[in-house]
């Protein structure tokens, strides 16, 4: 597409902005909606910040791409800026002793493959 045309999608959502935002930050609501159908996301953690990562446990068995996922992130109306351009999929997520997904060693992972 040439640099003088832009083309933009807006999708509506009847839904406070508030409840729309939770949807795309919250991992409990992510893992809810996230995965393209049939295919479910049992654990999520996603960095929402600009250029973040998304790491992702799928259900066993269970095989999607990251392009198919990033689709459905445009499908859900997000902004391209917002879109994980690293998704690793992993067995499982490191964790605390009382269960707290260990954020620090999702980023150092993350540090380390790009």
């Amino acid at each position: 597409m040439s640099a003088d045309r832009e083309l933009r999608l807006t999708r509506l959502i009847d839904a406070p902005r508030e409840k729309v935002y939770r949807a795309w930050t919250d991992a409990g609501l992510l893992k809810q909606w996230f995965a393209p159908l049939p295919y479910t996301t049992p654990v999520a953690e996603l960095d929402v910040r600009p250029g973040g990562s998304a790491f992702i446990v799928m259900r066993e068995g269970q095989q999607v791409k990251p392009d198919e996922l990033r689709e459905v992130c445009r499908a859900h109306g997000l902004p391209q800026f917002k879109i994980p351009r690293e998704i690793t999929f992993t067995q499982e997520l490191p964790r605390s002793p009382t269960g707290k997904v260990l954020k620090r060693q999702l980023t150092e992972k993350a540090n380390a493959t790009a």
